[in-house]
């Protein structure tokens, strides 16, 4: 479940940052307040937070509720704008499910994530819980291989996406910018 509901929420973080450990947070960022934010920023807390689509009405789909796009633009908004993005050290997270909705945008959304300093987290959808209502949404494996493959090729050593992206540092010293989580294989 979506953790910032948790009534000691901010006292489990708390607790994690007195132990000289990093607080991580898997959020829908729906809850995502200013005030949150900055709690998260002071505790050190690195932030992954689900954002399936760039479109509103994609966005509310993939999270069963009207309205979900906009409290999540808002809680991207207040991270962004409390620090979370700035600094050597990437602090925020973006995950989004890959699928028939939004196989088109995964491009965008990554290009978004790396211009922006957060780090792009591509899932391939799972046929559990919800998602078992959308069966017609999973992609088959190649067509996952293929955007997986034009994602990696932003991503790699190339002279474009230094200048696209504005790093001057060595290839050699540049960190891997994005993870490709797949739970299962169902081809």
């Amino acid at each position: 479940g979506e953790p910032t509901v948790y009534p000691h929420f901010k006292d489990l973080v708390a607790l994690i940052h007195s132990l000289d450990m990093i607080p991580v947070i898997i959020t829908n960022g729906q809850n995502m307040t200013r005030s949150l934010a900055s709690f998260l920023y002071e505790k050190n807390a690195s932030i992954l937070l689900k954002h399936d689509s760039m479109r509103e009405e994609t966005q509310d789909i993939m999270a069963g509720k009207k309205g979900a796009y906009k409290k999540i633009q808002s809680g991207l908004k207040n991270l962004m704008d409390i620090g979370f993005t700035k600094g050597p050290t990437i602090r925020l997270g973006c995950s989004f499910v890959l699928n028939r909705l939004t196989k088109e945008e995964a491009e965008t959304i990554w290009r978004f994530c790396r211009k922006n300093n957060i780090f792009p987290n591509m899932e391939t959808m799972t046929p559990s819980g919800r998602a078992k209502r959308h069966l017609d949404w999973v992609l088959p494996g190649p067509e996952v291989e293929e955007v997986k493959a034009k994602l990696l090729e932003l991503t790699g050593a190339t002279v474009a996406l230094e200048v696209e992206f504005g790093e001057a540092r060595p290839l050699h010293e540049r960190m891997v910018h994005g993870l490709f989580q797949r739970q299962r294989s169902f081809d």
